[in-house]
């Protein structure tokens, strides 16, 4: 499988989102949907990208 050409850093936005109100387990869930969110992204793009 292809890599993703970008780093997504799951602790600083978990960290983040903790600094903002959310509870430790809130905040690790929605750092992983976004990460999963951020690969098939890239993932995508990669697949549907058009020669030119």
């Amino acid at each position: 499988m292809p890599a993703v050409p970008y780093a997504f850093d799951t602790l600083k936005v978990t960290e983040r989102l903790e600094e903002s109100g959310f509870t430790r387990e809130q905040a690790r869930a929605q750092a992983q949907v976004l990460a999963e969110v951020v690969q098939l992204d890239g993932l995508a793009r990669l697949f549907l990208a058009v020669p030119g």
